[in-house]
């Protein structure tokens, strides 16, 4: 089974770790108050959060700028925030007031070796994370590890039949995408011991960047704002992205899991990144 010490795994991490210091620190931050379609998703996936969370302690893994950990301590009783880049972890601590770092702990480290205790977390969540991350079945092996039996996993997949895989082969400045099959996320959650207990859908279409150019009548700005409009409770993107015959193409799969039972080992598989 690969793993961080393959020397293959290395050299693309650290090719990540570089593409995230030189790019995404650097990235505007959006208003809070704004209503786009990003600024929307992340109010999905924190209302995901909370309504998974019992009580307890909460990892964020991947946790970036700290976008969710600030969020998520309003109602958590405890936070850990894990990324292996130390420029975003500033961003995450630098968002903390002094009362929320008491319960927020921002610690550096690889997510293939996370440093806690087996069964020391209630819920765990990774977004827009693990289809960056080369051989990913090891992360969610170390997911499965720190939770308690029963323990909630809200992961955050893109497919590769999307669009959205070929938007990010254009851009070399970003980390590359390790998007994986339907069939690849079902197998990866099954061999380490995770019940899927739900599954939602988004991005039919990429919704940034204006590259490749034969997909550029797709990526107009006006797609963003017509796929954030509400309907029924949802944003369109939504419900387009969860239709029979569109959703095998939807990139944004997020999925509540409960671990179950001793974890098994990962399968082997491909770990060629898609850009």
């Amino acid at each position: 089974m690969p793993s961080v010490a393959d020397p293959h795994v290395f050299e693309a991490e650290q090719m990540q770790l570089q593409k995230f210091r030189n790019y995404y620190p650097s990235l505007p931050v959006e208003p809070e108050a704004s209503k786009d379609y990003f600024s929307k998703m992340r109010q999905i996936k924190l209302s995901m959060v909370r309504e998974n969370y019992t009580g307890g302690t909460i990892l964020d893994l991947c946790c970036g700028d700290g976008y969710f950990l600030k969020r998520a301590s309003i109602f958590a009783d405890r936070l850990i925030g894990v990324d292996f880049s130390r420029e975003m972890l500033a961003l995450a601590n630098r968002g903390l007031d002094a009362e929320n770092k008491v319960r927020v702990q921002c610690v550096q480290a690889n997510a293939r070796h996370i440093p806690l205790p087996s069964g020391s977390v209630h819920l765990a969540y990774c977004y827009s994370s693990l289809y960056a991350i080369p051989h990913v079945e090891d992360v969610l092996a170390e997911c499965s590890r720190v939770l308690i039996p029963g323990g909630i996993a809200i992961l955050d997949f893109g497919l590769q039949a999307s669009l959205n895989t070929h938007v990010v082969k254009a851009y070399e400045e970003i980390a590359d995408g390790y998007h994986r099959s339907r069939k690849d996320i079902r197998a990866m959650l099954k061999h380490t011991n995770f019940q899927l207990l739900s599954s939602r859908s988004f991005q039919i279409l990429p919704l940034w960047g204006n590259k490749p150019a034969w997909l550029r009548p797709l990526l107009h700005p006006i797609w963003k704002k017509l796929m954030s409009l509400a309907l029924g409770g949802k944003m369109l993107d939504e419900w387009i992205s969860s239709a029979p015959l569109l959703n095998a193409i939807a990139f944004r799969r997020i999925n509540v899991c409960r671990k179950i039972d001793a974890v098994l080992p990962p399968p082997i598989s491909s770990n060629q990144p898609n850009g």
